[in-house]
């Protein structure tokens, strides 16, 4: 029991530190234009590494109207449900961006590329699915609708498979001085 609270307490330490570098290694790509990013590693083992790269922009598209980027990096065979699955699963990708009156949803959020629907016959799924299983970018267009300040929460979220754990990366849109940009949330 002793050598099992000893090791419960030092993965939660390496945990948290090994998130907090990460996060901070990564947070901006200085190289090319604001490219925000994240390396997600909730999953703490000696011997694994993270399942998948998130990356989120914001692009100025037209008068009043901006591209929100989600770009996910698969490693190592990681896959989840894409948006587009038209069953209910509970740990489908999905962006959401609270209520507000300034920035809307001006479209779908658009996925590349696109998955495709087949059959699974895991026990768990007994039916149609889109899995998504390679890299693939979605796109959520949004229309200002306030020239005055404002931060927005939002959240991905997912479940990452095969290790199948939900995944929840909470992010901020901010509106400052006619800039837009986004602030991931960080542990």
């Amino acid at each position: 029991m002793y050598k099992l609270i000893i090791a419960i307490s030092l993965i939660t330490c390496f945990s948290c530190n090994s998130k907090k570098q990460t996060a901070e290694k990564n947070i901006v790509n200085t190289t090319n234009p604001p490219l925000f990013a994240m390396h997600t590693n909730s999953f703490i083992s000696h011997n694994s590494k993270s399942p998948y790269d998130i990356f989120i922009d914001i692009k100025k598209v037209g008068k009043d109207v901006y591209n929100l980027v989600i770009k996910m990096e698969l490693q190592d065979g990681s896959f989840y449900v894409s948006p587009n699955s038209v069953r209910d699963f509970k740990g489908k990708f999905l962006m959401n961006i609270n209520e507000n009156d300034r920035l809307k949803k001006v479209s779908n959020l658009i996925e590349k590329p696109l998955s495709i629907e087949i059959f699974d016959e895991h026990p768990f799924v007994q039916g149609n699915v889109n899995w998504v299983k390679k890299n693939t970018t979605y796109t959520q267009k949004l229309k200002l609708n306030s020239d005055k300040d404002f931060q927005i929460p939002g959240v991905i979220q997912f479940v990452i498979e095969p290790r199948c754990t939900l995944e929840k990366i909470p992010f901020t849109i901010i509106y400052e001085n006619g800039e837009m940009k986004i602030d991931l949330n960080k542990c």
